[in-house]
């Protein structure tokens, strides 16, 4: 599929990885009987097959900073898949594109011969066809392990960022100001800044409204 090529270019030494959100999934699906030259039976091709490539994004940990939180290192990591499965035969043929071994190893541990019943069995085309699931989902569990640990990263940026921001909230007094947040939900400490007659006020230490926490000092 030369579509595959999409999925490959965003791989390589980038400044600035503009292709970060990158993601997508094709198909060829083929079952008809093929036209003479399209088949090739001695080697276990019939030309009746199925076709498809996707991308996988997975998460790493790289390094904690002992400074802040927010300086903490994360990196995304792309994974190109292509497969194509002969629906007659059975064969498969996998391309897989990743920098580092970490998939490779772990489809040569479900495939030793002491791995999963389901990964090595080839008895007939059906057989075949779930060891490919059985390939398919452990390249799906790679993208999802980490992404838990990096989403609670992020919240703890965003609340840490978002309890040292200030804002600006513009009412014509300031418990009008005090009242809008509370109905949020957020506690602040609201003070007055320039010409409280235009109702300009500042609201520091933004957060979420506590029971034990006093609201307005």
């Amino acid at each position: 599929m030369p579509v595959y090529l999409d999925f490959m270019l965003v791989f390589g030494a980038q400044s600035d990885a503009k292709d970060l959100r990158f993601s997508g999934f094709r198909e060829q699906i083929r079952l008809k009987t093929p036209t003479s030259g399209h088949s090739a039976p001695e080697l276990g091709r019939s030309g009746k097959h199925f076709q498809l490539c996707y991308n996988l994004k997975g998460v790493q940990f790289k390094q904690k900073s002992d400074e802040n939180i927010t300086l903490d290192e994360w990196s995304i990591r792309d994974a190109a898949i292509y497969h194509k499965f002969d629906v007659e035969f059975g064969s498969t043929l996998w391309i897989v594109t990743k920098g580092g071994k970490d998939l490779r190893d772990r489809y040569a541990e479900l495939t030793r011969p002491t791995g999963r019943s389901d990964a090595m069995a080839y008895n007939d085309s059906a057989s075949c066809f779930r060891s490919t699931l059985a390939t398919h989902l452990l390249y799906c569990q790679w993208s999802a392990e980490d992404w838990r640990w990096y989403i609670v990263w992020l919240e703890s940026v965003v609340d840490q960022e978002v309890s040292a921001s200030s804002l600006t909230c513009i009412h014509t007094d300031i418990d009008s100001c005090r009242a809008e947040w509370q109905s949020m939900g957020f506690v602040a400490l609201v003070t007055p800044t320039g010409n409280t007659k235009h109702g300009t006020f500042k609201i520091y230490s933004i957060g979420k409204t506590r029971p034990t926490k006093r609201l307005w000092s």
